[in-house]
């Protein structure tokens, strides 16, 4: 009964916009002009459902319109197969919003054509498919989709890595055909002169952005806001290996190109964001890090007795985008937890420990006990487990893909592996091994690559600065966009708050706004 009742609140909130809603719907009315309409050359931008992004979409759509002339039309394929998302009612209510600001049509996975020819084809390209690496480096007319996939089945039914077999991945597989095929269509009807997606990655998101970028060499803009973070909203123009990431391949090029004092005040910048991330409760440049991973020491239970050397893996969340970077060594996370746990059955010379990620989704705990069945010799750590108390437990190597603990580890001269490509790349206070076999050789002969290592505080300032501070002050976002201003608690991620609290702010918004699109334009476009 619980449940029904549930379902139907969900479904009038699809339908029935709220006091807030109507308000914001006004406010946009009054501001925006009408958009050009009846013209081949269009924008299109996701219908997406989260305020903030909304917001400043609404100001970037109407300014690009105005320049160009252009239409702008919207684009919806479903994440999750939930029961409501099954039925055009869905996006009913988002529609109505995005009219607000001018854009009218578009296309939406609710108008494609589901032929039982055109299913039973791709369901036979399925079944073609016998391993998990086939699948992740498949391709459809040139463009890799296989990892889109992939990903977009771990994130969806919560699932650590694949199963080839199930029929849920089958589904996937067919529905990312029809989207890319309706996709292409689209752009050989109109042309496509910006697309700005919400995210980057999923079938969802990435088809169309690969399909933009790769086919028809269309701009994207994007909001950079990491775990939709606090202090780092602005636009981005997106390159062209389609990353949601500062051009973290090239730091080392754009610290080089800066003006000495730049680069002199930079160091000083990238120094005090590593005191801050040491010392205070809470990181504002890591805002999806509810509490400060530097914070007590609390070993008790754990036998430090041992002569072993102590290795810690840090595990990300299985079902969290894997993908997020141009490589990795292995398909999915689960891949790299198992294949790196397998060590602890070999050499006894090593204690490994698995430390989870201290933002995994709940469903990581299943998975963690059949590794704990698997692994007996493997020490697992509670996820408040605090990197002090990492530290003082002498560790001889960190293993991660692509966290945060390269450079935080590093800077007290701890050896850090990566097990794919990562934001560090441009700097060597961390290792990436180009294979899996320079991976094992890495963790038992780490004395023989210690050597290559520098951990100078000095590069890992000049990374700090990069990524937490340059690219954040490009075309004065923090000033003029003012995070409170959008939303008051993100940790709430109430979207009727939300919205609420940008009515309050509408005028203070707008001006801001305007200001910040125009200077992003000039500069980007």
């Amino acid at each position: 009964m619980i449940r029904f009742f549930k379902k139907i609140k969900i479904l009038i909130n699809l339908i029935f916009l709220s006091k807030n809603e109507k308000i914001f719907i006004k406010k946009n009315e009054l501001r925006f002009n009408q958009l050009k309409k009846n013209n081949k050359n269009i924008i299109l931008i996701d219908l997406f459902d989260w305020y903030p992004w909304i917001h400043l979409w609404s100001f970037l759509v109407n300014e690009l319109s105005k320049k160009q002339g252009y239409e702008v039309h919207f684009f919806y394929f479903r994440l999750y197969e939930g029961f409501f998302s099954k039925f055009r009612i869905y996006i009913y209510k988002l529609k109505r919003i995005y009219r607000s600001f001018g854009v009218y049509k578009g296309i939406s996975e609710y108008e494609l054509s589901k032929k039982k020819t055109t299913i039973d084809y791709f369901k036979k390209k399925f079944d073609k498919i016998k391993t998990k690496k086939s699948l992740y480096n498949y391709k459809y007319k040139n463009t890799r989709i296989g990892d889109l996939i992939y990903s977009q089945y771990l994130r969806t039914h919560l699932k650590p890595t694949i199963n080839i077999s199930d029929k849920k991945l089958k589904v996937i597989f067919i529905r990312a055909h029809i989207i890319y095929d309706a996709i292409d269509d689209y752009f050989k009807k109109f042309n496509v002169k910006y697309i700005i997606p919400s995210h980057l990655c999923y079938v969802s998101f990435g088809l169309i952005s690969r399909i933009a970028n790769q086919k028809y060499k269309t701009p994207i803009i994007k909001i950079f806001s990491k775990n939709r973070g606090k202090n780092l909203f602005r636009f981005i123009k997106i390159d062209k290996y389609l990353l949601d990431e500062n051009p973290y391949y090239k730091f080392k090029k754009i610290f080089l190109s800066l003006p000495n004092h730049k680069k002199k005040n930079g160091l000083k910048i990238g120094k005090r964001i590593m005191l801050q991330r040491l010392t205070s409760e809470y990181d504002p440049n890591i805002p999806y890090m509810k509490k400060n991973q530097f914070n007590k020491v609390n070993i008790k239970n754990i036998n430090n007795t041992t002569k072993k050397k102590n290795i810690f893996l840090f595990a990300h969340c299985y079902f969290d985008n894997p993908m997020r970077y141009r490589n990795m060594l292995f398909t999915d996370f689960y891949e790299q937890v198992d294949f790196l746990l397998s060590k602890s059955k070999k050499n006894a010379d090593y204690q490994w420990y698995y430390k989870p990620h201290p933002n995994e989704l709940k469903n990581n705990i299943d998975y963690i006990s059949q590794l704990k069945r698997k692994f007996p010799k493997v020490i697992f750590l509670d996820k408040k487990f605090s990197h002090n108390s990492v530290l003082k437990l002498n560790p001889h190597l960190i293993i991660t893909n692509f966290g945060t603990v390269a450079h935080e580890f590093a800077y007290f001269k701890v050896p850090v592996i990566n097990t794919g490509d990562n934001p560090h790349v441009n700097y060597n206070f961390s290792l990436t091994p180009r294979n899996k076999k320079e991976l094992s050789k890495m963790i038992f002969n780490m004395s023989e690559f210690k050597s290559k290592i520098n951990f100078n505080k000095k590069d890992i300032y000049e990374f700090l600065f990069l990524q937490y501070y340059f690219f954040a002050n490009e075309n004065n976002a923090k000033q003029l966009i003012n995070d409170e201003k959008l939303f008051k608690d993100i940790n709430k991620n109430n979207n009727d708050l939300i919205i609420k609290n940008i009515n309050k702010n509408y005028k203070f918004n707008e001006k801001n706004l305007t200001i910040y699109t125009k200077n992003f334009l000039k500069n980007n476009l």
